[in-house]
C-alpha cells in the first residue's frame, strides 16, 4: 500500500484550478451586466427622429425556398408608426400603444389583444429604453448589433429574439420567431416628415 503523501506543488496545483470556478458566476453576472449597459449606450445613439424611412423587407418561412420580399415606407411619429407597404401589393398598418390598426377597405381597424405587440414595435423603432428593459435581456451581438431577448409570456411564445443593427443609425432590424420565419428590415436614412400628407391618408 502506497502511503506517500501528495506533494505541495500538487496541492498548489488543486488550489489554483479551483479559483476561476469558485468566482465564474461573479465574472458571468458582470460580463451580462457591462453588455446590458454597452447595448443600453448604443440603442441611446440610434434614437430616430420623426421622419419617413423608406425599408426593403424580405421574410423566410419554412418550407418555402425563397423569401417574401416586400418595400414601402414607415411614417415615425411621436406616439405611432405608420407602415405602408407599396410592392408587391398596396397595405396601410397603424400601430401605436393602443395596438395595430390594419387598413380594411378605407378605413383603419384596431385588431383585438394587438396591445402589446403595438407598443413593441413602438418601442423598437423609438429606442425606448424603459419598455425593452422590462420585457427583454438586452445584449450586444456581433455586426454591431443589439439583441433582444424575450424575458416572458406572451413575446417568448412569439420571438426568439430581436435584432438591432447599425453603426451611426439603425438600419436594420431581424426578428427571430418560435416558429423559425425570419423577418429582416432594412431602413434607409431618414426624410423629411409630411404630416398633412400622413394624416390625410390616416383618416
Amino acid at each position: 500500500m502506497n502511503n506517500k503523501k501528495p506533494s505541495l506543488l500538487f496541492v498548489l496545483a488543486l488550489l489554483i484550478s479551483s479559483l476561476p470556478v469558485a468566482g465564474m458566476g461573479t465574472v458571468l453576472a458582470q460580463t451580462s451586466q457591462q453588455q446590458a449597459l454597452t447595448a443600453q449606450a448604443q440603442l441611446a445613439l440610434w434614437q430616430l427622429p420623426a421622419g419617413r424611412f423608406e425599408f426593403q423587407q424580405q421574410k423566410w418561412i419554412r418550407g418555402l425556398k425563397r423569401p417574401l420580399q416586400s418595400s414601402g415606407y414607415l411614417q415615425l411619429a411621436q406616439d405611432s408608426v405608420q407602415w405602408v407597404t407599396e410592392k408587391p401589393v398596396q397595405q396601410q398598418v397603424l400601430l401605436n400603444k393602443q395596438g395595430v390598426q390594419q387598413q380594411l377597405g378605407t378605413e383603419l381597424k384596431l385588431q383585438p389583444g394587438s396591445e402589446l405587440i403595438g407598443q413593441l414595435m413602438l418601442a423598437v423603432m423609438q429606442q425606448d429604453l424603459a419598455f425593452l428593459q422590462q420585457h427583454f435581456v438586452l445584449k450586444t451581438a456581433e455586426d454591431s448589433c443589439v439583441q433582444l431577448q424575450p424575458l416572458k409570456a406572451p413575446l417568448t411564445g412569439f420571438y426568439r429574439y430581436i435584432a438591432l443593427c447599425g453603426k451611426e443609425r439603425l438600419q436594420q432590424i431581424e426578428l427571430l420567431e418560435v416558429s423559425g420565419n425570419r423577418s429582416e428590415i432594412k431602413l434607409s436614412p431618414p426624410q423629411a416628415a409630411n404630416t398633412n400628407q400622413v394624416a390625410g391618408k390616416t383618416q
